[in-house]
């Protein structure tokens, strides 16, 4: 079975949006062991989108259209699917009732804009849209399949989920694959790449793929056997192996987040944590509460953006703001033991750098963050200078500053009293 994705909108080639659907939709086929052949972005065109079909028909068996369902004059992809197999476009009785009730469960008014989207090329099947108005359609022409999918992706993924997705299952023959992705933080591609191949790991049937997604890097690591069972139980085994190559970089599989992790430890630890930022300006705390149920172990965070503040609500004392600046070690050891006192957690984070693009120094470039852990047994501090703009600065230091929760309770830091 060969794939090729068509995505259309005239939106997306004019940048307006980002094409979300096809990354996911890729992702999808690859955990079924399908590869993506090929993908092609089009506007919204009838005789450009039927040209795109006989392309992608010349190619591939199963093509998956997204976008250009709606009621509006510039949908127009029933239209052109129905020129490319040669066929009229018909009210279709079932696509007429999905349509009438969707806009009942919305409250909306069926009008005949409306029911143009219960057109769809003559002998096509519905496909019911549960966020949506527009159902979707599978078509099979020529010898191929042709499934239709809204574009936005909330309609799109459930949709997927329901109907394609379940249809490929049934149908994909040959090898069996099983995928997973492995997080990494606090070394480069390089260097994690380099921990594998000095492994000695056995890697027969399994394929990796290396990914930088700043500021993490991404393994995906793809199993091949002769059975379903066969693959998951190859893959669990490359999982664990790799994961044990790459301690302590490797901190979680699939889509677990740092703060998701850190949130898992903290919790198993049953302790509580608190933050002092500067520079980052909140986004620390925005990472640990963006994790369901942070109310558990997260108490607060002081955004300590001016010195005032560090001295009047963290207690950091003014000798030290002098002598030193805000951007220092000892300011950065005083703000996290201040949060620790008065929000009265377990553990507390304090970060002060220079974000930029203004405000450094020789002796202070931007880039520059102080970080420092304060626990029940004393305090840590760890400078890093981190390149990119302003906007890079602050999302690493968030990152380092969450590593370093998840070091202290995996006992990989040690504090000073």
């Amino acid at each position: 079975m060969q794939v090729e994705v068509v995505t259309i909108g005239t939106e997306l080639l004019a940048g307006e949006i980002v094409d979300t659907n096809a990354a996911w939709l890729m992702a999808r086929f690859e955990d079924l062991g399908l590869r993506v052949h090929c993908h092609q972005t089009v506007p919204d065109e009838e005789a450009t989108i039927a040209e795109a079909l006989e392309v992608a028909a010349g190619r591939a068996t199963l093509l998956v259209l997204t976008g250009g369902l709606g009621p509006t004059d510039d949908d127009r992809t029933a239209e052109a699917v129905a020129r490319w197999a040669g066929v009229e476009t018909v009210l279709h009785p079932e696509a007429e009732a999905l349509v009438r009730a969707a806009l009942a469960r919305f409250g909306a008014t069926v009008t005949e804009r409306q029911l143009r989207q219960a057109r769809l090329p003559r002998g096509a099947r519905p496909l019911s849209n549960p966020k949506g108005t527009a159902p979707g359609f599978h078509l099979r022409r020529r010898d191929r399949d042709l499934f239709v999918l809204p574009g936005p992706p909330e309609e799109l993924r459930p949709m997927a989920e329901a109907h394609l997705l379940p249809w490929v299952r049934a149908r994909r023959a040959g090898a069996h694959y099983a995928t997973e992705v492995l997080r990494c933080y606090g070394r480069g591609e390089s260097v994690l790449s380099d921990l594998v191949a000095g492994s000695g790991i056995d890697l027969t049937g399994i394929e990796l793929g290396w990914r930088f997604s700043f500021p993490e890097v991404l393994l995906r690591v793809r199993a091949e056997a002769e059975t379903e069972e066969g693959a998951r139980a190859r893959l669990e085994e490359a999982l664990g192996a790799l994961e044990q190559a790459l301690s302590p970089w490797c901190y979680a599989r699939g889509e677990q987040s740092l703060a998701a992790v850190v949130g898992g430890l903290l919790r198993e630890a049953e302790r509580t944590l608190a933050f002092a930022e500067s520079c980052t300006g909140g986004l620390l705390s925005t990472l640990v509460t963006d994790v369901p149920g942070a109310s558990a172990y997260f108490l607060g965070a002081v955004v300590s953006y001016a010195n005032e503040v560090k001295a009047e609500v963290l207690g950091v004392d003014a000798s030290i703001l002098r002598t030193h600046g805000a951007v220092s070690p000892e300011c950065a050891r005083a703000m996290a033991r201040g949060a620790r006192a008065r929000l009265g957690a377990d553990l507390a984070v304090a970060v002060t750098g220079i974000a930029g693009p203004s405000g450094g120094t020789k002796e202070k470039p931007v880039g520059l963050v102080h970080f420092a852990l304060a626990d029940a047994e004393g305090v840590v501090h760890k400078r890093r200078i981190f390149p990119g703009d302003r906007a890079q600065v602050r999302r690493a230091a968030a990152y380092f500053g969450l590593d370093l929760v998840r070091r202290r309770l995996t006992g990989r830091l040690e504090v000073r009293g």
